[in-house]
């Protein structure tokens, strides 16, 4: 799988360590980096001139060194400290400037004063040699100043020799594209008492502490106390010594005598990112949520112009009905992944200056509160994952980090994701049983055995779901003797069960509502939906034993949270004009303490995370569960295959392991299309005369191929949009297996036959045998001819899906 380079990690550490203190082991020891700050015209080159050819210092051409032009601003930072700079300087004299005169000279600075000036250059004048003292500084800066019009400088053969006797050639250092700024001020910000924290904090008491939960991470804990009014502001971080990767989540605590000024304006993440030049302009890349609509987790990329703002961020209290909490900023060479940890309505604005600056602002929107004595509250998690290269490097690095660090490890397990088999919970148990025993007597490979709503309080028809919520206990007319005879026939045969819930919503009446009214959320009588407060200790708690409790009772292996309600008109009623976001902090706060006591209580459990299908996706919940129904379109009557698709590879830009379902029984284009790292089979009949069981069980065992591929590297082969008259197709390779897989789509209105794809990260010599699904004839290519001149898939029928395999072979 994508691995980090020493580059990536090498900028990562330098932006921990800048802005928040945090110092990773040897292992990740700084190689330094280049920015180009400012340039008046063109870009700066490395080895080449701004006009790309041979650097050229009166008769003497050179092959290294950095060409830039008036007036320039180069930011030079070091792994370690610096001893002397040195260089050969000089006007450039290629071709569109050789016969013109000018006036430029070149400046070195070291801790913001001038420690070399050169002469004036005209233009043809030979090198000169320069020596400059670095003193020991860690960073310093290269000028080149004077006349604006055809002021070529060239730094040929720049070198650093650092104090413990290495030396470095400039242009070795990375530099280009996207680069964070690395001044000392924190990447947070918010004002208090009408005060900005850039003022504020350095008055403020400091303290911090440092500790390595194990050998991949680096924590460090920095607070930072008002002594008038007692705040306590406490910034988490953790950098990670196998990614390049930095994360924190900030805290706020009373730690007075009475409440604070006015807390608002908090930015979880207030960072700048520069770019190289015009030619290595930023875009945003990034994935809409999901709405029950067919473009659901399509990808989006907007071009960040000058003076742009763009502005996304949850919508009604949940984190991904409209945008996926993730975001990739980035050029041609490199760029930064972004993601936020918060499951309710957070925001992220991401603002262009006039020149090549571009400001990062994120955190939760709606923050205006004082804290009263002892209160303490959190924010968002941020993350930052610096990348190099081609953007879909960026992604898989991305994905094999939440695979690592943000993925629930059941029994202390990495999470499979679950292939089950859906029902709907409004049948008797008979009719569970009956189905259950019809896969086995069948061999239908499946793991879990999923009952969805329908199961609890007074349910006897299709609507009552909906208004039968808050009343969670089982209906005795369908299960007579509750869950445990399904349950107990799932695991003497090696299955497993799944139970759907919905805690956070009570039907008026119910027995939640009618039992305490002062733990739900009545917007009146005109909404009949209750939002249950999980921010009150007594609710959370009594939810959290009663359904611990049917976990234990009921043999519940994936506890199935949904979550059928908007929460942001219900926080925005109990709240008051000097606690603004204090309702929503403390329900995010709840749910997140709900999950993990029933994580501690079931060490083996697995929670899924539904929310309406999707819409609460984001950096805290992947690390606590597994949305396998990342959309509700499939429950849509206008439910089209070719959502499936699209859903599966835009969210996996960014999340590995997810799951949706089928639903049309003997469909392969509509089984194939929604099959990802894990899959819900609902097709009805089982235990029917006439069910095609073979059909059923061939296609199951192919998920089970098609999910261990999840786990590697993905690479979209065609554009991932909507459109009946395209084809879509994406490879998954894994190199640890030396092996992969390619799901390609041919649409219903799709008038091409035959599609060309040309593979990705193959070894370029060796031998690959490629299998199809269809029957086609195996073939061998090399690696080189797969990913030179491709592959032609062909499919005669539409719609049509096929499943390519291919493995190294001797």
């Amino acid at each position: 799988m994508t691995k980090p380079t020493s580059q990536e990690m090498s900028m990562t550490r330098q932006w921990a360590q800048a802005k928040l203190g945090v110092s990773l082991n040897e292992a990740t020891e700084s190689t330094g980096s280049l920015t180009a700050v400012h340039q008046n015209w063109h870009i700066c080159h490395k080895n080449r001139s701004i006009e790309n050819t041979p650097l050229q210092i009166g008769r003497k051409k050179f092959a290294r060194g950095l060409a830039t032009h008036t007036v320039s601003e180069i930011i030079v930072r070091l792994p370690s400290a610096g001893k002397t700079f040195t260089a050969k300087i000089g006007r450039d004299q290629n071709f569109m400037v050789a016969h013109e005169r000018t006036d430029i000279a070149f400046v070195v600075e070291v801790e913001g004063k001038e420690v070399f000036r050169s002469q004036a250059f005209c233009g043809g004048e030979p090198p000169v040699a320069i020596s400059a003292p670095l003193k020991g500084a860690r960073q310093f800066v290269l000028r080149v100043v004077g006349q604006a019009d055809f002021g070529h400088g060239d730094w040929a053969e720049a070198r650093v020799e650092l104090k413990n006797g290495k030396k470095l050639w400039l242009d070795e250092l990375p530099f280009s594209g996207l680069t964070p700024d690395l001044s000392e001020q924190p990447p947070f910000s918010f004002t208090y008492g009408g005060e900005p924290s850039e003022k504020l904090l350095g008055q403020w008491q400091r303290q911090t502490k440092i500790e390595t939960p194990d050998a991949t991470r680096t924590r460090q804990t920095t607070t930072w106390r008002d002594p008038r009014s007692g705040l306590l502001v406490t910034c988490e971080a953790t950098a990670y010594s196998n990614f390049p990767a930095t994360e924190y989540v900030l805290y706020f605590k009373n730690t007075g005598p009475k409440d604070t000024p006015i807390l608002e304006n908090v930015r979880t993440l207030d960072a700048r990112f520069s770019r190289a030049g015009a030619e290595a302009e930023m875009t945003l890349f990034r994935s809409r949520g999901s709405d029950c609509k067919v473009d659901d987790f399509e990808p989006i990329e907007q071009k960040l112009e000058p003076k742009q703002e763009v502005t996304v961020g949850g919508v009604n209290g949940r984190s991904s009905t409209a945008t996926l909490p993730f975001l990739n900023v980035r050029t041609p060479a490199n760029g930064v992944m972004l993601g936020v940890g918060w499951s309710g309505q957070w925001t992220a604005t991401l603002r262009r200056d006039e020149k090549t600056n571009l400001d990062v602002q994120a955190g939760l929107e709606r923050v205006h509160t004082v804290l009263q004595p002892g209160e303490k509250i959190r924010m968002p998690r941020m993350l930052l994952l610096f990348w190099q290269g081609e953007a879909m490097r960026g992604h898989n690095l991305l994905r094999q980090f939440i695979l690592a660090h943000h993925t629930p490890q059941p029994g202390g397990r990495q999470l499979r994701s679950p292939i089950a088999h859906g029902n709907w919970g409004m049948l008797h148990v008979n009719e569970h049983l009956k189905r259950i025993r019809a896969m086995l007597d069948h061999n239908i490979p499946f793991e879990y055995y999923w009952i969805d709503a329908g199961w609890y309080g007074a349910c006897r028809q299709v609507q009552d779901w909906w208004n039968q919520a808050g009343n969670w206990f089982i209906n005795r007319d369908l299960y007579p003797d509750g869950f445990r005879p399904i349950s107990d026939l799932l695991h003497k045969h090696g299955k497993k069960f799944l139970l759907w819930f919905d805690p956070e919503r009570a039907y008026r009446g119910s027995q939640i509502h009618r039992e305490h009214p002062e733990w739900v959320v009545d917007l009146g009588e005109q909404e009949p939906v209750m939002l249950v407060n999980l921010g009150i200790d007594e609710a959370r708690r009594w939810v959290t034993d009663h359904i611990s409790r049917m976990i234990e009772d009921e043999g519940i292996d994936i506890y199935r949270h949904d979550s059928n309600i908007d929460p942001l008109p219900y926080w925005n009623k109990i709240e008051t004009p000097d606690r603004v976001g204090m309702a929503e902090i403390r329900h995010i706060e709840g749910l997140y303490a709900f999950w993990d006591a029933l994580l501690e209580r079931h060490p083996n459990l697995v929670i899924d995370n539904c929310c309406s299908g999707g819409r609460r996706i984001d950096l805290e919940t992947t690390g606590r569960s597994i949305p396998l129904w990342q959309s509700d379109l499939q429950c849509c009557p206008w439910y089209n295959p070719m959502g499936s698709q699209t859903q599966n590879l835009g969210l996996s830009h960014w999340v590995p392991l997810h799951s949706t379902g089928a639903n049309r029984v003997g469909d392969e284009y509509d089984f194939r299309s929604a099959v990802a790292s894990g899959f819900v089979c609902n097709w009805a009949g089982l235990g029917d005369a006439g069910f095609p069981y073979a059909e059923m069980k061939r296609l199951m065992e192919e998920v089970f191929v098609i999910r261990d591929y999840h786990y590697g590297d993905l690479y979209p082969l065609t554009s991932c949009v909507v459109g009946d008259e395209v084809w879509l197709a994406y490879q998954l390779d894994r190199p640890d297996l030396k092996s992969g897989i390619v799901l390609a789509f041919r649409r219903k209105d799709c008038p091409y036959p035959a599609l060309s794809v040309q593979f990705r990260s193959l070894k370029a010599a060796a031998r690959y045998k490629i299998s199809y699904s269809n029957g086609a004839k195996s073939i061998t290519r090399s690696g080189r001819q797969l990913m030179e001149q491709g592959l032609e898939i062909r499919l005669d029928q539409r719609p049509c899906s096929v499943l390519i395999r291919y493995a190294q072979v001797k």
